[in-house]
């Protein structure tokens, strides 16, 4: 679970929300059945349906509702002056298109993470959306049950979709795995006779070419943004870690995401800055490194040089790890 919430750019404070959303009904048949001894269908059907953790079907609808307003918010958040029916046909491709759902599927390996029973052995591709729509719900109802309202579900959003919104839904559709285009075969060209008019014999007809699969082109990869202009110029400021940490929580609030990069020639994240201080003192840096924690600051993300934070950590004292200095993996 820890590794999705990686991928997600998340970290649930109830991981019970996204196990559930992770959990099939197939599962839970399986469970009732083997503790409760049960054979008949109905009595499996009653006890399924007071079991506690029968709700991923509602964190997908909660998923699906929530995931429009903030992909119109993105989406008018970069052309502030899109018009009513551009908006409106940028939204639609983006969250009623199961290739892009299915593109993220395979990009967050949902396969991999879906608890199933016995009689669902593949997994199939409404399978899969399903998950990331639930997923989506269990993330929103945890950043508004447990922290601070709906900025981290904006954030994950932001991750999962911005490439769709550079690219547009189509493009997603076009890059999707296993999607190949089969170019239509050229028409059979029968030469006349000169002297008759008529068609020459058949063995003279020229042969179609065979059909060539067409490879779709890569999908490019954008750099990673930066962060706002108050944002870098405090953290390729030498004396960050003096800045009061009242004032290093607002302007790490007016991010939209904490892990990009600053303007400085190794690209550190906000929190791969801090690891670089000769010492972690628990009234300076180490309150100001668990305000990027909660605002969903990475380990693992990377700078330009490809260091993540737990390595330049470590640079300093191969003894120093989250856990030693109390913050949360």
């Amino acid at each position: 679970m820890r590794e999705l919430m990686n991928k997600l750019g998340y970290s649930f404070k109830d991981e019970e929300l996204l196990r559930r959303a992770l959990t099939r009904r197939s599962a839970i048949e399986e469970r009732v059945r083997l503790r409760g001894g049960l054979t008949r269908r109905s009595a499996i059907e009653e006890r399924v349906k007071g079991a506690a953790d029968n709700d991923y079907q509602s964190l997908e609808f909660v998923g699906d509702a929530a995931l429009k307003p903030v992909v119109t918010f993105l989406l008018f958040k970069n052309d502030p002056r899109i018009t009513q029916s551009s908006l409106d046909e940028k939204v639609r491709p983006l969250i009623a298109n199961d290739g892009v759902m299915l593109r993220i599927a395979r990009e967050l390996n949902i396969d991999s993470y879906l608890i199933k029973g016995e009689g669902e052995r593949e997994v199939t591709d409404k399978m899969r959306v399903d998950a990331v729509e639930a997923i989506l719900g269990a993330v929103y109802l945890d950043s508004m049950l447990h922290t601070k309202g709906k900025k981290s579900f904006i954030v994950v959003i932001q991750k999962l979709w911005s490439p769709f919104m550079e690219l547009g839904a189509a493009a997603a559709d076009r890059h999707g795995e296993g999607h190949v285009t089969v170019a239509a075969p050229a028409p059979v060209i029968v030469p006349k006779s000169v002297t008759t008019g008529r068609a020459k014999e058949p063995h003279t007809a020229v042969a179609a070419p065979k059909p060539r699969l067409a490879v779709p082109a890569p999908v490019p990869v954008a750099a990673p943004p930066l962060l706002s202009p108050r944002g870098s110029r405090l953290f390729c400021s030498l004396n960050m870690a003096e800045i009061s940490v009242e004032k290093f929580e607002k302007i790490i609030g007016e991010q939209d995401d904490v892990n990009r990069q600053n303007i400085g020639k190794r690209g550190d994240t906000p929190l791969i800055t801090l690891c670089r201080c000769p010492k972690l003192r628990p009234d300076k840096e180490i309150p100001k490194m668990r305000v990027l924690l909660a605002h969903g600051a990475l380990w693992t993300a990377k700078n330009r040089e490809g260091k993540d934070a737990l390595e330049v950590l470590r640079e300093k004292d191969p003894e120093r790890t989250p856990e030693s200095l109390g913050l949360s993996r």
